[in-house]
């Protein structure tokens, strides 16, 4: 995984998951050049192990909308921590709609 999504030359990483109950179902990873969806109910074993070198690595910023329930999901599915710069799009949202 971490050679199909090329992040050697990224500094950010956009991340959507998607998540019933906690139970993670889908993950998409994008950078500018690449965008990879995963089946996590299909890929579930392998999951930690693929998510794990890019999510929790500090150096690649990750843009998230909504990140405490997605950060939740992806702590209770494969124990994965995020590490690194984190922007949650729907706070900015909410601060650019003027509410």
């Amino acid at each position: 995984l971490w050679e199909d999504m090329d992040v050697s030359n990224e500094w950010i990483l956009a991340v959507d998951v998607e998540y019933r109950k906690d139970n993670v179902c889908v993950v998409q990873l994008a950078t500018r050049q690449r965008t990879l969806v995963l089946d996590a109910r299909k890929l579930f074993d392998r999951m930690r192990m693929l998510l794990k070198p890019l999510l929790e690595h500090a150096d690649i910023g990750k843009v998230f909308h909504g990140d405490n329930h997605h950060l939740s999901a992806l702590e209770t599915s494969f124990a994965i921590v995020v590490q690194g710069a984190i922007l949650d799009t729907a706070k900015h949202a909410y601060f650019c709609d003027g509410s």
